[in-house]
């Protein structure tokens, strides 16, 4: 599914309903919010813009990309999850629990996830990365950011 922008006069609320969604690309400055789970193998979550998306995947890969001020969170599960951020919103999946998950972070935003086993985090700007679980840690880092453990 993808979501373009629209500029109307008043407040508009749109709903959507369809059996399965494996992707979900938004360009613009309003919200996106799903209200149900959805169950797919492999699923794309995109965000380009200022606006802020709000997703429930359970699936057995997660590649989050979000490219500007914007803010993306998902709930849910995932085995493996890549999370791309370049620019100064944030991304928070700290409430997706995944056993491996790569991040590349390329600017200010931050991000924040649950992770068990392996976290790779390649730091190219002055975000950070706040994770939650004991995982292998390897980290790669060109800026200023930092990788922090957290507690829930």
């Amino acid at each position: 599914m993808k979501i373009l922008q629209i500029t109307p006069i008043v407040s508009v609320k749109i709903n959507i309903h369809c059996p399965s969604l494996r992707s979900i690309e938004y360009l613009g400055s309003g919200n996106v919010v799903m209200q149900n789970e959805f169950a797919e193998s492999n699923v794309a979550i995109k965000l380009t813009g200022s606006g802020d998306l709000s997703t429930k995947f359970n699936s057995s890969h997660i590649n989050v990309d979000l490219l500007g001020s914007g803010n993306i969170i998902n709930e849910g599960s995932s085995e493996s999850m890549n999370i791309n951020l370049n620019g100064s919103g944030d991304v928070t999946c700290e409430h997706t629990s995944s056993k491996n998950a790569t991040v590349v972070l390329m600017g200010s935003g931050n991000v924040r996830l649950s992770v068990s086993e392996q976290l790779n985090v390649q730091l190219l700007g002055s975000g950070d990365v706040d994770y939650i679980g004991d995982p292998k840690l390897n980290t790669s880092k060109m800026g200023s950011g930092s990788v922090n453990r957290i507690e829930k």
